[in-house]
């Protein structure tokens, strides 16, 4: 008897199977311990980079690096909050991704600099440059791939448990061999060879990033084949605007189809409408095709700009949304 769990004719038959887990999970396996190589093979020497190359003081050393450690898991807020709003999650990934590589090719840059003895201050400003771009990409990688994790069974389905266990192996991993290769070449007494653990990092994170683009249209597949990871209101956005997030803004997006007084088109802004007639108006309590012909103005809703301000202070759903 076949198995009535598998859907007739699905093109990914290996993401509705029960019997094992979906290719796309160890695709993010893979991406996910590259990423975790490039962050941990360059935290394995910075605080002796800093201390050494750069002539740090020791407790300047270890402030930067704590307040480092601190701001990449304080990003991924932000970061999830526009994957969830605007970008999704595979582009969110891919702008991480090079922002980190990017990163750790200006940390290779400062180490390529250095002068031993003396305090080169260009090699100082590359590598705060390199800090900025490894904090925000973290933000936009770290938060959305683990989510995607989930997105690849069913609702309910009891593999999820043992897909996240597989999935932070990989993290573990890359986090065993970083110091290995990264500290290996990197931490050897000289200077001047803390580059070459720098641009291995670098190439680590540019492996996740072309392993992950290169496979994700064919293994980040749903059960029933649709794709993973895109944004709401993806397939609209060039005709409409800016749109994603809630279904809600489609809705509206295709209300706005009909042509309109003054030709008003929808540039939407988190649970705002901006009408090119320099018209605010609330999305979901007002009919744009209720509007008079007059001046849009009087249609201004007090509750609007509270709303617009609780949208970008929600992350992720962290706030309930009041109109909900």
């Amino acid at each position: 008897m076949s198995n009535l769990s598998d859907p007739v004719g699905d093109p990914n038959k290996a993401n509705s199977s029960n019997s094992g887990h979906p290719s796309g999970l160890y695709l993010l396996f893979a991406t996910e311990m590259w990423e975790r190589f490039s962050f941990y093979g360059c935290g394995r020497f910075f605080v002796l980079f800093m201390s050494k190359a750069l002539l740090f003081s020791k407790a300047e050393a270890s402030t930067t690096y704590g307040s480092y450690g601190g701001l990449v898991y304080l990003t991924p807020l932000l970061g999830g909050y526009l994957s969830d709003r605007f970008l999704g999650n595979r582009r969110s990934i891919l702008i991480g991704g090079l922002l980190m590589a990017l990163g750790q090719f200006f940390m290779f840059v400062s180490g390529s600099i250095v002068t031993e003895g003396a305090k080169n201050p260009t090699a100082v400003n590359l590598m705060w440059v390199a800090l900025t771009f490894l904090i925000i990409g973290n933000g936009f990688f770290k938060p959305n791939i683990s989510t995607m994790v989930g997105q690849l069974y069913p609702q309910g389905d009891r593999r999820v448990d043992g897909a996240f266990t597989i999935f932070y192996m990989g993290i573990n991993l890359g986090a065993l061999l970083a110091p290995f290769f990264c500290g290996g070449v990197g931490d050897t007494g000289n200077i001047h060879d803390f580059r070459y653990g720098f641009l291995l990092a670098c190439l680590g994170m540019i492996v996740s990033v072309i392993t992950f683009e290169v496979l994700k249209n064919r293994l980040l597949l749903t059960p029933d084949g649709k794709p993973v990871g895109i944004a709401a209101g993806h397939y609209g956005r060039k005709k409409y605007g800016l749109s994603g997030g809630s279904g809600r803004h489609d809705l509206l997006s295709a209300q706005l189809q009909d042509p309109l007084p003054h030709r008003a088109r929808c540039y939407r802004l988190p649970d705002l409408c901006f009408y090119r007639r320099h018209a605010l108006g609330h999305p979901y309590r007002q009919d744009p095709h209720a509007r008079g012909t007059g001046s849009y103005r009087r249609n201004l809703h007090p509750g609007t700009v509270c709303h617009f301000l609780l949208g970008l202070l929600r992350t992720s759903r962290c706030l309930p949304d009041p109109l909900r």
